[in-house]
């Protein structure tokens, strides 16, 4: 097992350090806090863990989107990540502190990952039976945004990260530093060059959090993307240059 360290600095002056890299695709990062994350494909012995972190993500970067119940919320995430991993979907990450107790979660598409081709049976009527008919055309609204505004295509060496999210008790400790410096180390390893991905316009603190990690803007939304949905910035980042 080949190890290796990486120094690097972000909020509160945390310095990383990253062991055991391999190809089982679980990597460990200790901070000078004395904290140890690790990386590990998720499965779908996961989806209720991820259908948790999920409503998290939600509720972080689009507070007013859903007004359902959370219960409701996360047996609707749980039915749609139980299908992505039923289609093969993967690419999905959970970041585990040193006990075992999963802290984040993030997601990293490549260029030939598969994609489901239809849509889960009955969604629509688990939504409306989860969320109720409010949220369920709120979401509709979100989909129609996706399918006008789609995912970058990616081209052979590039990444798209996406779904990145810290539990809500353990945030602000430089954990999703943390995981984004595993994800980007890992990405090395497969001769990936160029890591993307989206930030919701006006979220201030993600853009900030991204550009101390090395991203910058590459296309910002059309003027019409914020009339049929939630608009967003592309960010980028060449991993052999770091910017």
């Amino acid at each position: 097992m080949e190890a290796f360290a990486l120094r690097t600095s972000y909020k509160r002056d945390t310095c990383l350090r990253l062991y055991d890299y391999n190809y089982s695709h679980s990597y460990r990062c200790v901070n000078t806090l004395m904290e140890q994350i690790s990386l590990h494909a998720a499965t779908a012995a996961d989806a209720r863990i991820l259908a948790d972190l999920t409503v998290q993500l939600y509720q972080s970067e689009l507070p007013n989107l859903l007004r359902a119940a959370r219960s409701g919320q996360f047996r609707f995430f749980r039915y749609l990540i139980e299908h992505e991993f039923a289609w093969g979907v993967r690419g999905r990450y959970l970041a585990l502190d040193a006990s075992g107790t999963p802290v984040g979660t993030l997601s990293l598409r490549l260029a030939n990952d598969p994609t489901p081709t239809q849509l889960p049976p009955r969604l629509l009527n688990v939504a409306l039976e989860t969320v109720g008919l409010v949220d369920t055309l709120r979401l509709t609204g979100v989909a129609l945004h996706s399918l006008l505004s789609p995912e970058p295509s990616l081209r052979h060496g590039e990444g798209f990260i996406h779904s990145l999210v810290v539990r809500e008790d353990r945030r602000g400790s430089g954990i999703g530093a943390a995981m984004m410096h595993l994800l980007e180390k890992y990405a090395c390893g497969i001769d990936l060059h160029t890591m993307l991905l989206r930030v919701i316009v006006g979220n201030s603190r993600a853009t900030s959090f991204y550009q101390r990690l090395g991203y910058h803007v590459a296309v910002n939304p059309p003027p019409w993307a914020a009339w049929i949905g939630v608009p967003t910035l592309l960010m980028r980042k060449d991993l052999r240059s770091g910017v």
